[in-house]
């Protein structure tokens, strides 16, 4: 993501983690938990919300903007769901707005808004537009305020086969470049307007091509520029994007479906601002605002920590089928996979510190191994039918002379706490550098 922020350096970590992430085996799941309602829309003036994006400038914040009918002008809120402000477009109207995105000029790394006057149900419309302005600073604390924007852009957009209805714009944060998504079709068609777009004459669209499946109601590009999301009314599917690839060559590939909250009108969908999950919420008053976890690497039993029965997990399938054991990517599930569990997923806590990855030998996860351990493997010491928890490190289920093996080879070792803001690309190029000396 190369929004503007005060700190950009998390953003350079998060790509550059997620890299080394795949190339040692360890992808960034696909798979995210089941909706969970993290807050209400508080504002009776948003009963119709179209677009939605999640702001990285200003962490905690969600834009959100009206479907037909209001005028132009866009809502902040945080991820409860509390009114902020209202922040109007000047002089402009507002014909059929649907989606919204956010996005950096390339040339600049200026954060923009991006709103999409692209509704046409009719298929009538000779041109649509795409408004840009800076995206204003906004506090998740703050009372609500009204705001005139000025300085505003508006693009106008041809289709090159004639008009169409369409409800998601979205910005490849990495190239600039415009996507709208039609809807009332069997297979949505795609269509790109390059950067550096230009406000001076209308810009016909370059046409990519077919989704394999059709009425989309919105859409989001993740900030790293690695996925898309594009939803419909009951359904959603998220495209992984492989270094080199353009937006289109990942929709041209293979998707998996994602949750999606059963709503009364549900078109709107928004990665958070680090990737690690989505909103969505739906057209009416007072709507729930839904959040999809992103079920971490390691988390077997999917309950959002990687913990000691994540590694029992592990254990218990050595040898079996690889998905979703083999964590260094070498098709088997073997005594390595938990290794790489250990020292680079695995979730450690003191009770004031924290972070992720440890060592063999701590058995509480404390992140350090030290007396405590060496008491666990005491208490259970010549026991069967155990766990990580109980000193068994080698996955046999005993406690024995190997597991004290174990845990004198790293006895001593504590674990850096991570600080915050506590970022993944972070987490991941130091998860990383074990494996790579190998």
């Amino acid at each position: 993501m190369s929004l503007r922020r005060a700190n950009p350096m998390p953003v350079a970590a998060l790509v550059v983690g997620w890299g080394l992430l795949m190339a040692t085996g360890v992808a960034r799941a696909q798979d995210f938990l089941p909706p969970v309602q993290v807050g209400t829309v508080q504002s009776g003036a948003i009963n119709e919300a179209s677009g939605l994006d999640a702001s990285v400038d200003n962490p905690g914040v969600l834009w959100v903007h009206n479907d037909s009918g209001d005028t132009a002008r866009a809502f902040a809120m945080n991820t409860a769901g509390d009114h902020l402000g209202v922040y109007n477009l000047s002089g402009l109207g507002a014909t059929d707005w649907e989606d919204m995105t956010l996005g950096p000029d390339p040339s600049t790394g200026d954060s923009y808004l991006y709103l999409g006057d692209i509704g046409d149900n009719n298929a009538v419309r000779s041109s649509i537009q795409v408004h840009r302005v800076l995206e204003p600073a906004v506090d998740p604390d703050q009372a609500p305020v009204n705001v005139w924007l000025g300085g505003i852009e508006t693009f106008t957009l041809l289709y090159p086969d004639g008009a169409r209805d369409a409800e998601t714009l979205m910005v490849d944060p990495l190239t600039g470049d415009l996507y709208v998504i039609s809807k009332r079709e069997s297979r949505s068609r795609v269509y790109r307007a390059a950067f550096p777009q230009s406000s001076a004459s209308p810009i016909t669209m370059d046409y990519l091509g077919q989704l394999p499946w059709g009425w989309a109601t919105g859409g989001d590009i993740s900030p790293d520029g690695d996925e898309i999301l594009v939803r419909g009314y009951v359904s959603a599917s998220l495209w992984t994007r492989g270094p080199g690839e353009s937006v289109w060559d990942a929709l041209a590939g293979s998707a998996v479906s994602v949750p999606i909250a059963s709503e009364p009108q549900g078109e709107a969908i928004a990665f958070d601002s680090d990737g690690d999950g989505y909103f969505t919420v739906s057209e009416n008053s007072y709507q729930p605002i839904y959040y999809y976890e992103r079920i971490s690497p390691g988390d077997f039993d999917q309950d959002g920590d990687v913990d000691a029965d994540d590694i029992d997990l592990l254990c218990a399938n050595i040898g079996g089928a690889p998905d979703p054991y083999d964590l260094d990517g070498d098709a088997d599930v073997d005594l390595d996979d938990q290794t790489v569990l250990i020292e680079t997923l695995v979730e450690w806590s003191d009770g004031v510190n924290s972070g992720v990855g440890t060592r063999r030998g701590d058995w509480n996860l404390d992140g350090q191994v030290n007396v405590t351990d060496l008491q666990i493997t005491k208490a259970y010491f010549g026991q069967s039918g155990l766990g990580w928890a109980q000193g068994d490190g080698n996955c046999d289920g005993l406690a024995d002379l190997t597991d004290l093996q174990i845990l004198k080879a790293d006895f001593g070792y504590v674990a850096a706490p991570v600080p915050e803001p506590l970022t993944m690309g972070l987490l991941a190029i130091g998860a990383c550098l074990p494996l790579l000396k190998r």
